[in-house]
């Protein structure tokens, strides 16, 4: 059995946001730690947190108090081109719209991360990725003329294709029917089955006993029921 030792660490994260006159605390002290290899659901309510605290476990966004430790670093005060590389390196992200260019293939959109990290073999691990959500017969194949499910596959091909520790999922049946939601999450199953830290962002109660661990959200705080 693998060591599970902390990937991602939030140390008593408060994000406060200036809206007018108003200061809104989207977090409220929260402190968890995800371990290598778990599958956690993060959820609650709408304005509970849920995408500050996405912001805050993809290092998408920095907090107003308190630290992030990824991988045992702080990476609270680093600057945006670090966070980036960092991002690029250790995070895949999955997200509700699938954020795929319209104009370039499934193989060309799943490479595009990779190009922009000066990969080597970007191509070859792309087929590879595609190959690994069962596209390999769609690689060549734009956005439109994919299914909604295939362009998700899509993205979670891009997601792994830069072999990050851990993939953050927000939403990822969001747009999809719920048969091609289902098959979406056994694929997550089957990459958390092969070693990989999924976090995944829902309000969807279905959705969340996917995971290991449950961690819930309300005005900000962790809430009850949450392990």
């Amino acid at each position: 059995m693998r060591e599970q030792k902390p990937v991602i660490f939030l140390d008593n994260i408060w994000k406060v946001y200036q809206v007018g006159d108003v200061k809104v605390e989207a977090l409220r002290g929260v402190t968890i730690t995800i371990k290598t290899g778990e599958f956690v659901a993060i959820t609650g309510p709408s304005g509970s947190g849920k995408s500050t605290m996405m912001n805050m476990v993809g290092a998408l966004d920095m907090p107003t108090k308190g630290a992030i430790y990824l991988d045992g670093k702080d990476i609270s005060k680093l600057h945006e081109s670090d966070l980036a590389e960092i991002r690029g390196k250790k995070i895949g992200f999955v997200f509700q719209q699938f954020n795929l260019i319209s104009t370039l293939t499934a193989l060309e959109n799943v490479m595009l991360p990779m190009e922009f990290q000066d990969a080597n073999d970007a191509k070859t691990k792309a087929i590879a990725a595609l190959e690994r959500v069962g596209l390999k017969d769609r690689m060549h194949h734009k956005p439109k003329e994919l299914s909604g499910g295939q362009q998700q596959r899509v993205a979670i091909a891009r997601a792994i294709s830069t072999d990050p520790e851990v993939i953050l999922a927000d939403e990822p049946t969001g747009n999809l029917d719920s048969k091609t939601g289902r098959e979406i999450m056994g694929l997550f199953e089957k990459l958390h089955d092969q070693g990989k830290t999924i976090v995944l962002i829902t309000h969807d109660l279905k959705l969340v006993e996917y995971g290991e661990r449950i961690i819930k959200l309300a005005d900000g705080q962790l809430a009850r029921g949450s392990k």
